[in-house]
């Protein structure tokens, strides 16, 4: 009798599904799979389905004293436990284990709080076994009881649910692998909201790109028939920027000396050249504590060019960081 694996990896915990192939299976009267690494060995149950085909839960190693390299680990014994069958207890010399994954918790506290339209990330490490070919661990994610659309990249998990507000535990499942790194509150949105984009710009910050998500019957409730209430670009940009304070001292005037008068005027124009732009923006980008000034909102061609820029630069970075495509311009991200 010579028996086949259809997957030649599993992690440490076990718990996949193996599809053995065979002949004369349906003869075995109690089929078993087992493995052995350093002092841990340990069997698990097979079902048959006819004569030719049964599946097997991999054995779990996890509790072995020696350690599962990232690139994988064979085991020192993989075979059946067939009847009496001795040449089966030992059979396939190909077979590797591999780290089991390993997820953050959604936030100290436990608790992650998300509209119904944001996906949750699920970011940890050993997500994609370094296994030759395209064989990939199924995963399973419950957002309480719910499962999720999963997108798998190598170190996150994106997960997108249907309508969903409470709160609910998220569980992560991969074959005998199961990890809740804690619970997910969903704030319902309200039935309409208006997208709107917006470039602010004032002395010595840049507000770019804020989305704005604002419910139309709550404004509807407040304008009361009086119409939309405009404000002054002054005024809106100051309200936004610098929101409470009514004597900023970006407002009062600022006593210049000659010389420093010269060399922001010099400044001025060196702004107007996109390449010297480009290299101070990278420049402060280096400097968490750096704020970007965008003064150049009556020139709107010249900031589109420097943009687009800006977002091919964010697109490589992107890229390069082996993150979701789909994340690439959402909230917390910017251009700049």
């Amino acid at each position: 009798m010579r028996l086949f694996l259809d997957a030649l990896f599993n992690i440490q915990i076990g718990g996949t599904p193996l599809t053995v192939t065979g002949t004369n299976l349906a003869t075995i009267r109690e089929p078993k799979i087992r493995a052995k690494y350093g002092h841990t060995e340990s069997l698990h149950n097979c079902t048959v389905f006819n004569n030719s085909i049964m599946v097997c839960l991999a054995p779990s190693v996890a509790h072995s004293e020696r350690p599962f390299s990232e690139v994988g680990s064979g085991p020192d014994e993989l075979g059946f436990v067939m009847d009496n069958v001795q040449a089966l207890l030992v059979v396939n010399k190909s077979f590797s284990y591999y780290p089991d994954p390993v997820f953050e918790p959604l936030s100290p506290s436990g608790v992650l709080e998300l509209k119904p339209t944001s996906p949750l990330i699920l970011k940890g490490r050993n997500l994609v076994p370094a296994v030759p070919g395209a064989s990939r661990l199924n995963y399973t994610v419950l957002i309480g009881e719910t499962p999720c659309v999963l997108t798998l990249s190598e170190n996150q998990l994106l997960c997108e649910w249907p309508n969903l507000t409470g709160q609910h535990k998220v569980t992560i499942r991969a074959g005998g692998f199961e990890y809740s790194p804690g619970t997910l509150q969903i704030y319902a949105d309200s039935l309409l909201t208006l997208p709107a984009i917006v470039g602010i710009g004032g002395g010595g910050g840049l507000l770019l790109l804020v989305i704005i998500a604002t419910d139309i019957h709550e404004l509807t409730q407040e304008l009361d028939g009086a119409g939309i209430p405009f404000l002054d670009y002054r005024t809106y940009a100051m309200r936004v920027l610098f929101p409470g304070i009514e004597d900023h001292p970006v407002l009062k005037e600022m006593e210049v000396q000659a010389n420093v008068e010269k060399a922001l005027t010099l400044f001025g124009q060196l702004l107007t050249k996109k390449h010297f732009l480009l290299t101070f923006i990278r420049t402060l980008e280096a400097q968490r504590w750096a704020s970007l000034p965008f003064p150049w909102l009556g020139e709107l061609e010249y900031a589109t060019g420097v943009l687009k820029q800006l977002l091919s630069d964010l697109i490589d970075k992107n890229l390069d960081s082996k993150n979701h495509p789909k994340l690439l311009l959402r909230r917390t991200e910017s251009c700049g």
